[in-house]
C-alpha cells in the first residue's frame, strides 16, 4: 500500500502543511470576515461553506494515511501517534457539532423556569388560521437575496419570499400630515436600547411582550386618549400612558421601561446605509 502513488500522496507530510497552510489563511481571512459581515457573514463565506468541509475532511484523511502507512509504530512515535489521533478526533467532533448540533439561548430569571430556548439561527415564521411554519434563512449580506420557500400552513400553500436583507437599518420617525403615531421606547434591563413603535405594534424580547395601543385606533385596552405602553412580564400586563409630553416611566418585573419621545403624526423612512446599528423591534 505505501507504494501507491495515491498513498503516498494522500500521507505526505507535504500536503499536511499545504492543507495546514490553508487552513491558517482561512480562519484568518474569517475574523476579518467577522468584522466586516458580523458572524453569519463569516460562517456563510468560510465555517459553513462547502470548500471548508472539503479541506478539514482532507486534513483529517490526510492524518488517517500517515497514521496507517506507517504502522507498525515505534516507542519514539509515540507523540506522533497521539497527536494525529488527538487532531482527528478534534475535527471529527467539529463536524458532528456541524451536522448534527443545536446552538441557542436560554433565558432563565432568578425563581422562574422555562421550557424553551431561542435559535441563534434566523427563521422566518409564517401563521394562518392558528396554524405556524417556519424555515431558517441565512442572513449575513446586505440589499437583495431572494431566499424563498414554499410552505403548507393552515390548509394552504405559501410561497415566502425573503426579498432583501439589510442588517443595520435606521429608521428615521419625521413628521408627516396623516401619519400615524409613533413613540420612542426604551427598557433598561434587556440592553437599554431604543426603539420605536407604531400603533398596534408589538415586540418580544427575552420573553417580554411590548404593545402599543390607541384609543382613536380602536384597540382594546388604551385608557389614554394618546395611547398606552403594554409591557406583559410573566403573563402580567403593565400599563404606561403614553403622555402629550414625555417622558414617562414604569418599573415591573425587574424591568424598566420608559417613553422617551412621541410623535403624533409620523411616516419611517428606512436608511439601509451608512448609518449605525439599530433595531426597530426591540425592548
Amino acid at each position: 500500500m505505501k507504494s501507491n502513488p495515491v498513498i503516498r500522496v494522500l500521507g505526505s507530510l507535504k500536503l499536511t502543511l499545504i492543507l495546514l497552510g490553508v487552513f491558517a489563511v482561512a480562519t484568518a481571512l474569517a475574523t476579518f470576515l467577522e468584522v466586516r459581515f458580523g458572524t453569519e457573514g463569516a460562517r456563510a463565506l468560510v465555517y459553513n461553506a462547502r470548500w471548508f468541509e472539503v479541506l478539514l475532511a482532507l486534513i483529517v484523511l490526510n492524518l488517517l494515511v500517515s497514521l496507517i502507512t506507517k504502522f507498525p509504530y515505534r516507542a519514539h512515535q509515540v507523540g506522533f501517534v497521539i497527536s494525529h489521533i488527538a487532531f482527528i478526533i478534534v475535527l471529527v467532533g467539529a463536524g458532528i457539532t456541524r451536522y448534527f448540533g443545536y446552538e441557542g439561548t436560554m433565558p432563565i430569571r432568578e425563581g422562574t423556569s422555562t421550557d424553551f430556548l431561542y435559535s441563534t439561527k434566523d427563521y422566518v415564521q409564517l401563521s394562518t388560521n392558528g396554524e405556524g411554519v417556519s424555515f431558517p434563512v441565512r442572513l449575513w449580506k446586505p440589499g437583495k437575496i431572494g431566499v424563498s420557500r414554499r410552505v403548507e400552513a393552515g390548509g394552504g400553500e405559501f410561497n415566502v419570499r425573503v426579498d432583501e436583507y439589510w442588517p443595520h437599518l435606521e429608521r428615521r420617525m419625521m413628521e408627516a400630515p396623516g401619519g400615524e403615531p409613533v413613540i420612542v421606547y426604551s427598557g433598561a434591563g434587556m440592553g437599554s436600547r431604543t426603539s420605536a413603535m407604531g400603533v398596534g405594534e408589538r415586540a418580544e424580547v427575552g420573553g417580554v411582550v411590548v404593545h402599543f395601543v390607541a384609543e382613536d385606533t380602536g384597540d382594546i385596552g388604551a385608557g389614554s386618549v394618546n395611547g398606552e405602553l403594554l409591557v406583559t412580564i410573566d403573563g402580567e400586563v403593565h400599563r404606561l400612558d403614553v403622555p402629550s409630553i414625555p417622558p414617562a416611566e414604569i418599573s415591573a418585573g425587574g424591568y424598566r421601561f420608559r417613553i422617551r419621545s412621541r410623535q403624533p403624526d409620523s411616516s419611517s423612512f428606512p436608511t439601509p446605509s451608512g448609518c449605525r446599528p439599530a433595531r426597530d423591534r426591540s425592548g
